[in-house]
């Protein structure tokens, strides 16, 4: 499989780190990587990308998706192009927010104000994640306990179902959201086996509680027409999303190590003021819990599975180069369409 990654961090700390992380963990069988530092204007040709690579990974990053930058806006514009050539492509936390911006979704920060970092319970809709072509084990793991709970079965997270208000409480970083699962999942700690239920003995869609790392000022808001929602959690309405089985995108960052995030980001945002005391108390218990109190691996394995499956059969494009060029601008123009829309949007929510 030959994989393209996009690096879209360009500050000194993180010099190589995208495409060490994301090579080393899809390092698999026959697998090849090349890199494009789209930060520095390197892109492929969307026309002639498809025979060329299988996927495209895109990376995070410390710029916003609404930022007025020549590269964010050129990235944006190309993205439709990539995904109607039928190359796959997956977006982690910025990447994840730049493919919902380029289809039509929009982006801001996150409505609490406040920046979120730590160990965050994602809960994945089993469902609706299969149909898209991400495999995940049927029992789920119990919730990361939050810093003083006793019970394995919490009240529904404020930002569930208001995370993509402005006007909805959002639980800070991890401290009622890292030990919450929604209402509708009651988890059987002693057995790691789900209750699925609504409280009045209907029966609701299968969900998987993953611990994920987080690191983000800015998420989702809306997602693009057509998108399907596979999970979502306590700090973020739209944690992962696909787009049929050509594109996935998700807020976490299965890349990146407890032990990283401390000390590249924790150690920076503690000592700006970033984070609260109290904040930065709770994530840094949360970072030090060691890489067994995540689930990259389990994610990072289905992840894998979604990469090796067969190709999905491109949109009909017209069979002339030059036809395929005008296609390419026509989605770029679309793109950049609701890149106006999405920087409006995203204006008067900052």
């Amino acid at each position: 499989m030959k994989i393209a990654i996009f690096t879209c961090e360009d500050a000194e700390k993180w010099k190589g780190w995208t495409e060490r992380l994301w090579s080393g963990l899809l390092k698999a069988g026959e697998n090849t990587f090349t890199t494009f530092r789209c930060h520095n204007g390197e892109f492929p040709d969307p026309t002639t990308c498809r025979d060329t690579y299988d996927a495209i990974v895109i990376g995070g990053s410390h710029y916003s998706a609404y930022d007025d930058l020549p590269w964010i806006r050129q990235l944006e514009q190309l993205l439709p192009g990539y995904i109607n050539s039928g190359v796959r492509v997956v977006g982690c936390c910025f990447g994840h927010q730049i493919l919902a911006k380029a289809l039509g979704g929009t982006v801001g920060r996150n409505p609490s104000g406040r920046f979120v970092l730590g160990v965050e319970n994602v809960i994945v809709d089993v469902t609706a994640a299969r149909q898209c072509g991400l495999v995940l084990p049927r029992s789920p793991l119990p919730p990361t306990p939050a810093v003083g709970a006793a019970s394995a079965r919490g009240d529904p997270p404020a930002a569930a179902s208001g995370a993509a208000d402005s006007s909805g409480p959002i639980a800070p970083i991890g401290v009622v959201a890292a030990g919450v699962a929604p209402a509708d999942v009651v988890i059987d700690v002693k057995g790691c086996k789900p209750a699925v239920g609504d409280g009045s003995g209907g029966l609701v869609p299968e969900r998987f509680c993953l611990r994920m790392l987080q690191s983000h000022g800015d998420q989702v808001l809306t997602l693009p027409p057509g998108a399907s929602l596979l999970a979502t959690s306590g700090t973020a309405a739209h944690e992962m999303w696909a787009l049929d089985n050509r594109c996935l995108a998700f807020q976490f960052h299965p890349e990146l190590t407890p032990d990283l995030v401390y000390d590249k980001i924790w150690t920076a945002l503690s000592a700006s003021g970033r984070l609260s005391p109290e904040e930065a108390a709770v994530a840094e218990q949360q970072l030090k819990g060691g890489p067994e109190t995540v689930d990259s691996d389990i994610f990072l394995e289905a992840l894998a599975g979604f990469l090796r499956a067969p190709l999905p059969e491109p949109p009909s494009l017209p069979s002339t180069a030059a036809a395929g060029r005008a296609s390419a601008a026509a989605a770029a123009a679309a793109a950049g369409a609701a890149a106006s829309s999405g920087v409006q949007v995203a204006g008067e929510l900052r």
